[in-house]
């Protein structure tokens, strides 16, 4: 259903048809004109039917701050079956960043988390890097590139992680405002792990 005009009213025929008819595992919803309104309605349906949804993108729509905080207050801290969630280019600031730390720290079935593109800065890092280093311990792939805010001031805080999470499998902060220096502190922060991937 990527890139099909699809607006909030079209999110209750999306429900019936793909999560209560069809069971969907994966529900791509990419590049529509969805807002928080329409995450919202979808996050009641997915809280009162069974489901069998493992991903979820939402990747191009400004679902923004609101449309995550229904996805973290009325799905996720509950949800037992999303393992993959793409929030890229959602328009998600540092109080978004703020949500998904709250709901990192008890989900313990999601594993992949993408937020590139978005307005997330340091601040908005340091929160989500300290529950993913000492609360949990299920996420494998963070991906935050293109998040014009961070700058080294995050480094320290994302080798702390690197060196600590034993899940973490893969990180992406390429086109970050990252300086040479700070990414060479990541690459050598990464050698020390076979099975790491980093994208700088």
């Amino acid at each position: 259903m990527r890139q099909q005009g699809l607006t909030d009213q079209d999110i209750t025929i999306v429900v019936t048809e793909a999560i209560i008819k069809k069971q969907c595992k994966a529900l791509s919803l990419s590049e529509n004109n969805i807002t928080s309104a329409g995450v919202s309605i979808l996050t009641d349906a997915l809280n009162n039917n069974s489901n069998t949804l493992e991903r979820l993108s939402l990747y191009g729509n400004a679902i923004c701050d609101d449309g995550l905080r229904f996805l973290v207050e009325n799905l996720l801290n509950t949800n037992k079956i999303i393992k993959r969630l793409n929030l890229n280019k959602t328009g998600i600031t540092d109080i978004g960043a703020e949500y998904l730390t709250r709901m990192l720290k008890t989900n313990q079935t999601l594993t992949e988390l993408c937020l590139n593109e978005n307005e997330i800065s340091d601040t908005g890092v340091r929160r989500l890097v300290n529950v993913i280093k000492n609360n949990n311990t299920t996420i494998e792939l963070l991906r935050l590139s293109s998040n014009k805010r961070v700058t080294d001031e995050s480094v320290n805080d994302l080798i702390q992680m690197i060196e600590t999470n034993r899940s973490l499998r893969e990180l992406d902060v390429s086109d970050c405002q990252l300086s040479d220096i700070s990414k060479k502190k990541l690459e050598d922060a990464h050698k020390l792990r076979e099975d790491f991937v980093l994208f700088v």
